[in-house]
């Protein structure tokens, strides 16, 4: 099975993977690069400045063969919005 590395990074660096991961297939390619990124955010959230995580898989061939990024924005509302649930129920008399 052929083996496959997963760089990650993000707007400041990125990390080259020198080890590798064998996969069966491009399917469990793009599963690995999915996990290794949602496991970064999990366990280290973006910082301020940080807005995009992404993943290049490159074949044993040195060729990058696959990428995916994970984007998170946030933006603070000038006026709080009251969800439907928050919001009063008339009253029945």
């Amino acid at each position: 099975m052929p083996r496959y590395f997963f760089d990650v990074g993000d707007e400041r660096s990125t990390d080259h993977d020198a080890e590798g991961t064998i996969c069966a297939d491009e399917q469990a390619v793009s599963a690995a690069a999915k996990r290794i990124l949602t496991n970064i955010a999990a366990d280290e959230p973006l910082q301020a400045g940080q807005a995009k995580l992404f993943a290049t898989v490159r074949d044993e061939a040195g060729r990058v063969v696959y990428t995916a990024a994970l984007n998170i924005t946030g933006n603070w509302l000038q006026v709080p919005m009251i969800t439907p649930s928050a919001q009063l129920e008339p009253e029945i008399a």
